[in-house]
């Protein structure tokens, strides 16, 4: 598995789990800072497309193949 892809979808689960808060919460600064969170999910899932863009070497790896995403179900 190809470990800046692993990265990647994290930071979509993550940012799709963030965006469930908010939409879920009632309370407006938590609505607001879930929102945040999931923002920044998106941030972080453009650097490390950046960052795999200019660095190739060593992107594979057995280890995430038993590794959990902790925000996948």
């Amino acid at each position: 598995m190809d470990i800046y892809e692993y990265a990647m979808q994290m930071e979509k689960d993550g940012e799709d789990f963030y965006r469930q808060i908010a939409e879920k919460n009632q309370s407006k600064g938590l609505r607001t800072i879930s929102n945040m969170l999931a923002d920044d999910e998106v941030k972080h899932y453009e650097i490390i497309k950046m960052m795999k863009t200019i660095k190739q070497s060593v992107t594979e790896t057995a280890i995430l193949n038993d590794s959990k995403n902790i925000f996948e179900k």
